[in-house]
């Protein structure tokens, strides 16, 4: 059977869509294939998550994915321009490389991301990634953070620290654009 280019869908499915997903086919359009990065089948084991996963493998039989390690620096490098790596797991910068990864490999069929996590969504508007929510709402716009002490109020671009440098007041994460 082949299928249509003009309506088949590589859909990459984030640890949040997994969890909050109650019918895994609602959501997908028709004619889907469905990606799962190893790093969200670690994330959701840990999180005991093995019955949605037994479900997952039985109704839709994931490809097993896994970005390069040029995909995964560059995503790390973006989301660092963007203020947010520190807010990204692991697995959300694997899922976000295999997004790009597939984008670039299959420009005709753009991935499409399912995830409720706000910070990824940000990364997927900012580098043109489609995706969908699956239960909360989604963002619209795209967003730049820094971080800021909330004693001194100094700015610092990447909130890799839970303190300020300066004066050990906690870092909070600032919307600058």
């Amino acid at each position: 059977m082949t299928k249509n280019k003009s309506s088949y869908y590589i859909v990459v499915l984030d640890t949040s869509a997994v969890l909050n997903m109650v019918d895994f086919q609602e959501l997908l359009p028709p004619n889907s294939e469905v990606w799962i990065p190893r790093a969200v089948l670690e994330e959701i084991m840990s999180r005991e998550g093995t019955a949605k996963l037994a479900v997952l493998d039985e109704t839709l039989n994931p490809t097993r994915a896994d970005a390069t390690r040029r995909w995964i620096d560059q995503t790390a490098q973006i989301a660092k321009k963007l203020g947010i790596k520190s807010k990204l797991s692991r697995a959300d910068i694997e899922v976000l490389a295999v997004c790009l990864q597939l984008k670039s490999l299959k420009p005709s069929r753009n991935p499409l991301l399912l995830t409720d996590d706000r910070w990824m969504q940000n990364f997927a508007i900012h580098a043109n990634i489609s995706f969908k929510n699956v239960r909360f709402p989604k963002a619209t716009t795209t967003k730049k953070w820094v971080f800021q002490c909330s004693s001194c109020q100094k700015q610092f671009p990447e909130g890799d620290q839970p303190d300020c440098p300066v004066c050990g007041g906690s870092l909070k994460p600032k919307r600058i654009l």
